[in-house]
């Protein structure tokens, strides 16, 4: 097995196509999210291959592209050719394209897209490693992973003191972890209302302060997005500008990377 690829330890599989996904066996719904693998009809498929590009487009202009540049500057900064790696929460998976190719993608989501997995699976070289899985219960060894990046995933979980342990359990001495959360208690959500999926609200201070108790060393991070209050009857999605406010009420998003003391 290639040094940079993990071994998840589950007992299922799920198949998309010719695929095999490893699958958590007590895989658990969060609060409006459903656990598992969300399958399309072969006309959707079509229809969201064809509008991807154009949807990817917008949002990395418009929407929450700023996220994804701030952590592959990290990302890039931190790699080295024995990094490895692990997404918790990967979505559409669009953070693997900053990995050097000979980088194993390793990442799992309580939910994965079977658009998205046949997407990536199609256009990769190989070097991936997906699974459905629970950031609280991580199928994984321990002190297994150097470099561990999370995106807008944190603020979601449930059991969040638990997760913060199993990202610690599965890190080796001296790991990094990237993460970005969502400024929960913001303009933009004063004005618009609480996002469906946030179960937890921290400043920028609070979440700083958790991690350092369950031995997250920080490192260094920064406050950035700047929402533009479009009436809600125009258009529901949030857009918002790469600018940092010196008020952190106006800031949508933080972002911290932080070392694993072990």
């Amino acid at each position: 097995m290639h040094i940079n690829k993990l071994k998840w330890i589950t007992t299922k599989k799920i198949s998309v196509g010719k695929h095999l996904i490893p699958c958590a066996h007590e895989l658990k719904s969060k609060i409006n999210q459903e656990a598992g693998l969300k399958k399309d009809t072969k006309t959707k498929l079509i229809s969201r291959a064809i509008l991807w590009p154009f949807r990817k487009i917008k949002d990395d202009l418009l929407v929450d592209g700023f996220i994804e540049r701030i952590l592959s500057k990290w990302i890039k900064e931190l790699v080295k050719d024995n990094s490895v790696f692990l997404e918790i929460g990967c979505g559409d998976m669009s953070l693997r394209r900053f990995l050097p190719q000979h980088i194993c993608y390793n990442a799992f989501d309580i939910s994965l897209s079977e658009f998205h997995i046949r997407r990536v699976l199609k256009s990769s070289t190989g070097n991936y490693n997906l699974a459905l899985a629970s950031a609280s219960n991580i199928p994984l060894e321990s002190n297994c992973v150097s470099l561990i990046v999370s995106a807008e995933v944190l603020p979601n979980i449930p059991e969040i003191n638990k997760a913060i342990s199993e990202i610690h359990r599965v890190a080796m001495p001296k790991a990094k972890l990237l993460c970005s959360i969502a400024n929960t208690t913001c303009y933009k959500y004063c004005i618009k209302g609480t996002h469906r999926e946030h179960i937890h609200k921290w400043s920028y201070v609070d979440f700083k302060e958790l991690m350092e108790q369950h031995r997250f060393k920080f490192l260094k991070g920064l406050m950035m997005g700047y929402w533009i209050p479009l009436p809600l009857w125009i258009k529901r999605t949030s857009y918002q500008l790469p600018i940092t406010s010196k008020n952190e009420f106006y800031n949508t998003n933080f972002f911290y990377m932080f070392e694993i003391d072990k």
